[in-house]
């Protein structure tokens, strides 16, 4: 489903923001692959005539991640298991500063864009690349910031950011979902 072109804006009221990470190696059999939803974020996603001049823009506090599930390791997550990890990402290892990544490139695929920009985490910058599939469901609609006329459909998107290393991947997503569709999403 093509999006018209336009200027969004996304956040927790029209979408979800989650981070995965993977265990491999020898960590991979005590430690846990991780779900956690950011609860404070906002992305601006341009839309062009051209997809290769769109451009996505998301910034996330580094304080506001939740863990949603732990899967694998020796034993299950509980709830003050998954207190402790908050508050050691909290407090060691994001400190609460903002993440941010900023597109420089967005090359259409099948299904969606290949984003690829910088990732901004504790005052380094490094290249980040990911893909974002598009799909519609019925929810609230980002805030679109371009003019439109009256009663313009809004676009609807779920954005599925991959990236893999050696030791650990990591992936975001966002959902904005549009009410007027009435599908559910990917």
């Amino acid at each position: 489903m093509p999006i018209d072109p336009g200027t969004y804006e996304l956040g927790p009221g029209n979408g979800t923001l989650s981070v995965f990470t993977e265990r491999t190696g020898a960590a991979a059999k005590a430690g846990h692959n991780l779900h956690f939803d950011v609860t404070s974020w906002s992305a601006t996603v341009t839309v062009a005539d051209d997809p290769s001049a769109s451009a996505i823009e998301v910034t996330a506090d580094g304080g506001s991640l939740k863990v949603i599930e732990g899967t694998g390791g020796m034993q299950s997550l509980d709830d003050d298991n998954k207190k402790d990890i908050e508050q050691t990402l909290d407090d060691e290892i994001l400190r609460r500063q903002p993440v941010t990544f900023r597109s420089s490139k967005v090359t259409p695929t099948g299904g969606g864009w290949r984003a690829e920009g910088e990732l901004t985490l504790l005052g380094a910058t490094r290249p980040f690349a990911f893909d974002v599939r598009l799909a519609t469901t019925a929810r609230s609609a980002p805030r679109r910031c371009s003019s439109r006329p009256s009663g313009a459909s809004s676009p609807t998107r779920r954005c599925s950011a991959r990236s893999r290393s050696s030791t650990r991947s990591r992936s975001a997503s966002t959902r904005a979902l549009a009410p007027d569709r009435g599908l559910t999403p990917l």
